[in-house]
């Protein structure tokens, strides 16, 4: 199963992630940066925070330190809240496993 780090830029600010997680593709990879995303604006939201920033990068690396994806996250002058992206449809169709 392959092994991904999720890396968060946020301005000029480098949150390294040094332990990484595995999942079995990069769709599956891609899904979790957008939850980690909202996690992290949800606690701005908790903490009576705005954001610092117009955008967050998480960007998804494999063992090799290759960077595999990049998830952009735009906060314009509106309240950003990325749980509120519709999911994306399968590519499978609507399989179940």
């Amino acid at each position: 199963m392959p092994h991904f780090y999720f890396h968060f830029t946020m301005d000029d600010e480098f949150f390294p992630d040094r332990m990484g997680q595995n999942f079995n593709d990069l769709a599956a990879a891609h899904s979790h940066a957008i939850v980690l995303a909202s996690r992290v604006m949800s606690y701005c939201e908790i903490e009576s925070r705005t954001p610092r920033t117009e955008r967050w990068v998480v960007s998804i690396e494999d063992d090799a330190g290759r960077v595999l994806m990049s998830v952009i996250i735009r906060c314009e002058s509106a309240a950003c809240d990325v749980r509120r992206v519709p999911p994306r449809p399968s590519r499978l169709g609507s399989r179940s496993c």
